[in-house]
This record gives structure tokens, sequence and C-alpha cells, in this order.
């Protein structure tokens, strides 16, 4: 349902508009809007809130310390204890900018150095650890030679090297520096070559620089204080700078975590409150003043009302005044929407927020949808075993992310839906496909699917029959308490039609009297063309078409019945799979992949057309979402 709203205007002394600001803000229930204004800056009326020269310096403060914050918020990696925090942000909403701002350039000067040494010593350790697997490659082509890397000889990659140019290398080496130097290759994978080029001491600088001019890759010694060495003494130098660096990144890393441990929870507290206090100058320009006074208009439930004057009452006395204002000439587009279902239909809202809240003063089809939701869902689903692992898997998820409202509904929306899975598995008797009724003779307590297809199609189309018109009803008593009559009439007309389609049909179908039933189609058609002449007039033929596009909206309702028939189909697949595998531990294992990928697609595929068939061929019928979000003026409270 959708609470009742009023719009209330507050006057206090301009002096302590601050004050007021802070305690509506604490208060946490009212949507602020503009004041309107006659005219502006003109002498003995009204105008806009202004900040002064010192609230300016404070707000731009404030911005630049936020965006600080900002910056160094993703370095911590850590997320503090709610409740700990906000009790932190009630001790700091006292603690003066000139206290928190030295503090705030300490913490980023210590974690961007912890964060500098990090990346470098991150960054070194991946350099060292390619010239390690590089002088790898070269191995094979060092060992027996009595040579000294980066002196007596050069180790060399080749990328995408063509066979010519490789001849090339070893002819110009051979015609610098004659016989005694050696060029020697080998392949490491398809496109490289790892390579050795042994030469006399005296010509170092020389092959150094023919392999610059040539545009070979050299693999130079990793640090300057190593300018040439042996092979194994050249790796064991790697490995002994490679491990004191994994222990210096380990010691940095634990500085980290513990500088995150002591001070996460207060830069987590700091940031709210910075924003708590942007927020507070923010709304202010929407305030208006005069000399003397200071107006804030708003939107709140009208069952805080009390409350809040109660409060006002104890905190500034006569000071401030409350009024309720009239809606009069107020559009119901204007007013904001707040929900408030029955805590069972509640997280259901979840499921309607990819749209706009409905209009105020319409019908909010939360509980509606969710119960047509479960039911479809558990049609599809009908099983015990996957509705129970629905509910696990729904269940770790909200205690997983329960300070996210969202998610945290959306788990308890999919513990309903393994209910309702499970529920309707009962009714089928199905207990992961079959196994129920092959190990414990659990039978179906209503039918069996994968035996009665017509049985399930049938009870499909019926909750087209009765989802479908039940939507139509909806938007006609709708549309009439919006006096928006000529809609009513029209849906009015499509219901009839729909009946008289359905009165034929089921007197061709069946073995009722078709002459009774035939004449009750024929009168409640008539009776439908009439309704939509009068509020159509030539339009009233499209109209009649559209009786046609019910007709889909019914029929569609059969995906109900092909949905279900493949999810037990499939369990009956798995188990069929696991009994015929030559042994045991073949045969349990691939039920079970099977069984979870069911499970998987028991997850999505019901869910997505279980939303159709409301967000399709039920909504658009009296559902209205042009409605205004309601955003009350409050502490910022998110992690």
């Amino acid at each position: 349902m959708i609470a009742r709203m009023s719009r209330v205007e507050i006057v206090c002394l301009r002096r302590e508009l601050d004050e007021m600001v802070e305690f509506i803000q604490s208060d946490g229930h009212l949507h602020l809007e503009e004041v309107p204004l006659v005219v502006e800056g003109v002498s003995g009326f009204l105008h806009r809130v202004h900040l002064t020269e010192a609230q300016k310096d404070e707000f731009e403060l404030l911005t630049n310390l936020q965006m600080t914050l900002n910056e160094i918020m993703p370095l911590l990696s850590y997320t503090p204890v709610r409740p700990h925090v906000l009790r932190l942000v009630e001790e700091l909403e006292r603690t003066s900018l000139e206290e928190l701002s030295p503090q705030i350039r300490a913490w980023t000067r210590q974690l961007r150095h912890l964060t500098r040494q990090r990346l470098s010593l991150a960054e070194n350790i991946e350099l060292l650890s390619q010239f390690r697997r590089a002088m790898e490659w070269v191995a094979p082509l060092v060992r027996g030679r009595d040579v000294e890397l980066g002196k007596s000889a050069r180790a060399i990659i080749l990328q995408n090297a063509p066979r010519d140019a490789v001849d090339h290398l070893e002819r110009h080496c051979a015609a610098l520096f004659g016989p005694e130097c050696d060029v020697l290759l080998r392949k490491v994978s398809r496109t490289v070559m790892a390579g050795l080029i042994v030469y006399p001491v005296a010509f170092n600088d020389q092959v150094e620089q023919l392999l610059e001019e040539e545009g070979i890759i050299r693999l130079d010694m990793p640090h300057k204080k190593y300018p040439s060495g042996k092979l194994d003494a050249v790796m064991a130098r790697l490995d002994a700078e490679i491990a004191e660096s994994r222990r210096m990144l380990e010691n940095v890393r634990r500085e980290t975590a513990t500088f995150a441990e002591q001070n996460g929870a207060t830069i987590h507290a700091v940031r709210l409150v910075v924003q708590n206090r942007i927020a507070r100058f923010e709304a202010m320009k929407r305030f208006a003043q005069s000399r003397l006074l200071a107006v804030i208009h708003g939107w709140m439930p009208t069952e805080r009302i009390a409350d809040l004057e109660t409060a006002m009452e104890r905190r500034f006395g006569g000071r401030a005044v409350l009024s309720d204002l009239s809606l009069q000439g107020i559009s119901p587009a204007e007013i904001p929407t707040l929900l408030k279902n029955h805590r069972l239909f509640q997280p259901f809202e979840v499921l309607l927020s990819l749209f706009k809240p409905p209009a105020y003063g319409t019908l909010d089809p939360t509980p509606i949808v969710a119960i047509t939701f479960l039911l479809f869902y558990g049609f599809i689903l009908g099983d015990v075993l996957y509705g129970l692992a629905v509910i696990v898997a729904a269940w770790a998820l909200r205690s997983r992310f329960r300070h996210l409202s969202a998610i945290k509904n959306a788990g308890t929306v999919g513990m309903y839906m393994g209910i309702s899975g499970a529920v309707f598995g009962v009714l089928f008797g199905e207990y992961g496909g079959t196994l129920g009724e092959e190990w414990f003779g659990l039978g179906p307590v209503w039918f069996h699917r994968g035996h009665h297809a017509h049985l399930l199609l049938a009870w499909g189309i019926l909750f087209g029959l009765i989802h479908v018109p039940l939507s139509l009803v909806l938007g006609i008593v709708e549309d009439f308490r919006q006096r928006h009559r000529r809609h009513a009439l029209e849906k009015t007309g499509l219901l009839l039609g729909l009946g008289a389609v359905v009165a034929g049909t089921v007197g061709l179908l069946t073995e009722l009297p078709i002459g009774i039933l035939g004449g009750m189609a024929v009168i409640l058609f008539l009776a439908a063309a009439g309704v939509l002449f009068k509020a159509a007039g030539a339009m009233a033929a499209v109209h009649l078409l559209e009786i046609v596009s019910l007709i889909g909206n019914v029929l569609s309702y059969a995906r109900l019945m092909a949905l279900g028939i493949a999810s037990a189909v499939l369990a009956e697949i798995a188990n069929l799979l696991g009994e015929e595998a030559p042994t045991f531990w073949v045969g349990i294992p691939l039920a079970l992949v099977v069984h979870l990928v069911n499970v998987g697609i028991g997850v999505f595929s019901p869910v997505l057309h279980s939303l159709r068939l409301n967000y399709v061929e039920s909504l658009p019928k009296f559902y209205k979402p042009e409605g205004k979000y309601y955003i009350p003026f409050r502490k910022e409270a998110a992690l």
C-alpha cells in the first residue's frame, strides 16, 4: 500500500537555521522540496537562502575532504562492523573541521606511502620473476660453458623472428668478431626463441652495440650492482632478491592491514560525517528566508507529523512552528510515493524496482505481484529438493549481504521462492525428480506433471483466465476511482469481449449445452461492442481487435506447463544417467552435475517467465508507474 503523505512547512528563526537543518536530518523523515518564491531579491519578500562567506569556505573544505576520503577508501580493503561505525559517527558529529582535517591528511600520507611501497615491491617481484623465467630458457645453452653473462656472453630473446633474420645475425657476428664468436639458439614456444651469444671479453662493448642497432631484446642483469656473473650465481641472486622482496611485501601488507583495523572504522565514520555536513549545506539551497525567519517545505508520512512536532517543541520550544499545508492544486505526480507494505510483502518491492513507483493515490501492485509471482514460480519449479536448494542459496546470499537492503530483500524473496517450489513439489510428488517415489514411495498429492501434461496445460491456462481478467478489473476500478471514465469503459468492453470468447470456447470444447454458452457468448460480445462504441466511438473496431491480443495474453500462460515439464524431464534424465552409468562413482557425480544444472536453470528461467507474466500480461492493465520517489533528508548510513 501507499502511505498517506502530508505537505508541511517549518518556520524557525534565521539564526537557528543551521540547528534546524541538523535536526530534520537526524529525524530523517522529511522529503525536502524547494520553497516557492513570489520574487527574488526584493525587500519585504522571502528570498533564497545564500551561504555566508564562512559557510562557503567550510563547504569548499568539506568538498576537498570528501574527495580525499573517496580516494583513500579503496586503499583500505577493509569493511568495518556497521554498528561500530554508526556509533563513531555520533561521536564525530561534534568534532570540528580544524580537528578532522589534519587527521585526514595524516591518514592519506600514510596510506599512500604504504600503497606506493606495495605497488613498487609487487612490480619488482614481477620483473625479477620474468627475468628468472627468461634465464631458465637460456640455461640449457649456458651450461657446460665457462662464460659470464654480461661480460663474455649475452642472453637474447627473439620474437617472431624469420629464419633469414637469424641467419643474418649469425653471419654478422661471424664477420665482425670472427670464429671466436658463437650464436646459440633454442625455440621455447611457437613464436619465441632464446639465444646466447658467446664472445671474447674484449668484444663486449661491440656486441652490445650490435644488439642495440639490430633491435634485439637483451636479457641484461636486472640491477646495475650485478653487471655480470655466472649463471648459477645470477639465479641464486635472483632467488634471494625475489624472496626478500616477497618478505618486504608481506610486511607492507601486514602493516596496511593493521592500519586498516586500527583506523578503518574511524575513516568510514569521518567520511559519513563529511557527507552529512555537505548534504546539509546543499539542502539549504532549497530553503527561503527573510531577515529574521527561515522557511522549509517538504513532504512526510502523515503518521510521523505528531512525533516531529513533539520533538521540535522539545528542541526549539516556541522558536519553531510546523504547519500542515493544503494539498489543493497539487498534482499527484508532485507528491512523493512511500510504499508501506506488510513485512511479508515488503521484500517483494524489489521486483518492482525496475519501474518508477506508483503515482500517489493509485494502487500499489506489490501484494498482487508477490502472490502471483510465487504461484507461477512454484508451479514451474515444482520439486522439493530443488526448492530446498534454492532456500539454502537464498539464505546464504541474504546472510552475506544483509547490510545491502536490495540484496537482502532479493534473498528473502528467494527463500519464499524455494518454499513455493517445495510446496508444489509435494503436490506433484517430485523429490529430485523421481527419487522420492522410487526410494520412499512418495507419490503426488495432486497429480504427476510428466503423466498428465494436458492437466498441467489446463491449469496454466486457468491461471491466465484468472490473472488477466483480475488485472482488467483492477484497472477498471482504478480508472473509475481516478475519474478516467473513458479508459474504464474501454477496459470493461475488453473484459466482456474476453468473457464472450471464453464462453464460446468452453461451449465448443466441453459437453455443456452449446446453446446456453453460445447465447451467453453472443450477449457478452454485443455488450462489449456496445460499451466500446460508447467509450471510443469510431475507434471501437480497433478495440474489438484488441480482444484477440487478450486471448494471446491468456494463452501465453501455457509457458507454465512447458517450463514445468522441461524441469521435470531434466530431473528424470539426471536420475537415469546416474542409474545407467557403468559404476557408482561415475553415476552419482554425473547425476549431481545434471541436477545442479537443472537447479541453476530453475533459479533463473522460472523467475524470468514469472516476472514476464506480471510485467507484460498483467501490470500494464492497471499499474501506473508515474510516481515520484520519496527520498527523505537523512544522515548517510551506508558503508
